[in-house]
């Protein structure tokens, strides 16, 4: 297995939990985009970072505790716990509330398990190489927080798990991404409890699963990234799943997720690569069967990929984290620090967008987190033990990094970001060369209505003596 970064305890199918959105991506609610951004390019405030626990790998979005605003849920393999944070309202979140998992959680989804009406969380026991982990664990929502775990056994190594209802009868099912070659699903019992596991060969170890109707027969089906591709099994309608067909995509698919990206009303299939940094997108002939990949560049391992609106033109987007690819990168050398935005264009995707994150984000969520009915992004950070909030600002005024830059491309860059430029004054400097910006105020990443004023800070050289 490729290893990551040698300082986590884990490997890379440990860290597979980035994987995890990729099946979550499949089952998100989205806010619905206001129509004064619809068609512009995306904009993201600067991140707003909240402590999570040792090793965040997996990042979800959902109402917990029935207050009509979107909390966030991380699986933390270090330290074995899902943290909790509560929304405050405004995109800003109160302090992680910890509960124990089984060990070294690396995927986490959310919803109603037992039929209460309260969404419950469950999660992936990856373990370790040494002691692979061979449960999911279940904690059900008491109202004002959850109860004690509750374990169940997969086969070994589950990397990642997705939510959905395998078998007809309205109750959310398991299935599992595990490391052993194959997937495992869990029928609910009803009450939150999960029969025993069944398992189905794939291609070869997997790493991450998504669950949606592939073959238009009203039946929710499975897509697990397997290294070299995505393994697609179709459900026989009772819970139990036709053999695995592989489709190749890049040299490592890592993360999956499914949505209709063309329009046609066809779940198509999205997965991002660690060794290509690349997402691949498959498009769904309609049967099932999908056409070969159309592959996309970002600028790290896409650990995780999540589908969503995010520049309001009613088209689905993709977001996937620009992680860390290997012990030798750092983010002390600028590698690892952003999400790329790769946007609709109907035939296509582009990949030119990114925005800054927290240390390593191995996971990506989409969802509304301050209100406004816009999707926002949330990333967990595995290099600074955190989850990040990027809030959706399109159609207003983002104020851009300038420093360095001269008078003119700073203006442009201004312009460029739906603000106006306010005051420019200017200062001496030992550092900025004469002519060029020292300081943008407020600072980069400061979400403005549009046309907002940023002023500039001009550098006059140093002084002379």
């Amino acid at each position: 297995m490729i290893r990551r970064s040698l300082r986590t305890p884990g490997t890379v199918g440990a860290r597979t939990s980035a994987v995890l959105l990729a099946c979550i991506g499949v089952a998100l609610s989205l806010g619905v985009v206001a129509p004064a951004g619809a068609g512009s390019a995306p904009a993201f405030g600067g991140p707003k970072s909240f402590r999570a626990g040792t090793y965040p790998f997996s990042v979800a979005i959902r109402d917990l505790n029935a207050d009509a605003r979107s909390d966030l849920a991380v699986a933390n393999y270090g330290s074995s716990t899902v943290s909790v944070l509560l929304a405050k309202g405004a995109g800003r979140f109160g302090a992680k509330r910890d509960y124990a998992t089984g060990p070294h959680p690396s995927s986490l989804a959310i919803g109603d398990l037992n039929a209460d009406r309260r969404p419950d969380l469950a999660l992936a026991n990856v373990g370790t190489d040494e002691e692979p982990g061979t449960t999911v664990s279940v904690l059900l929502n008491t109202g004002d927080g959850f109860e004690p775990k509750r374990d169940f056994r997969t086969a070994r190594a589950p990397h990642s798990l997705a939510l959905g209802d395998l078998n007809g009868d309205s109750r959310l099912d398991v299935a599992t991404a595990n490391g052993d070659g194959t997937a495992s699903v869990l029928l609910n019992a009803g009450d939150g409890s999960f029969e025993a596991g069944r398992d189905y060969a794939t291609a070869t170890a997997t790493f991450s699963v998504a669950i949606g109707d592939l073959n238009r027969d009203r039946k929710l089906d499975l897509a697990l990234t397997d290294g070299g591709g995505v393994s697609v099994l179709l459900n026989s309608g009772d819970g139990s799943f036709a053999a695995a067909r592989h489709y190749a995509t890049g040299n490592f698919a890592f993360s999956v997720a499914i949505g209709d990206l063309n329009g046609d009303g066809n779940g198509d299939v999205a997965a991002g690569d660690i060794v290509d940094s690349a997402v691949s997108v498959l498009v769904n002939r309609g049967d099932g069967s999908f056409q070969p990949k159309r592959q996309y560049p970002i600028t790290g391992a896409a650990y995780s990929v999540a589908i969503g609106d995010l520049n309001g033109d009613r088209k689905p987007d993709l977001a996937a984290t620009d992680s860390l690819g290997g012990p030798d990168e750092s983010c002390d050398a600028d590698d690892g620090l952003t999400v790329a935005v790769l946007l609709n264009r109907g035939a296509r995707f582009d990949a030119g967008h990114a925005y800054d994150t927290g240390c390593d984000p191995v996971s990506v969520a989409i969802g509304n987190l301050n209100g406004d009915r816009k999707p926002d992004i949330a990333t967990a950070n595995d290099g600074a033990n955190s989850v990040s909030v990027l809030v959706n600002a399109t159609g207003r005024c983002v104020v851009p990094p300038v420093r360095f830059a001269p008078l003119w491309v700073a203006r442009r860059t201004v312009k460029r970001a739906n603000c106006s430029v306010g005051v420019i004054r200017s200062a001496y400097s030992k550092s900025v060369p004469r002519g060029r910006v020292m300081t943008a105020l407020p600072g980069p990443g400061t979400v403005l209505p549009r046309g907002g004023k940023v002023s500039l800070v001009l550098s006059r050289g140093r002084r002379k003596a």
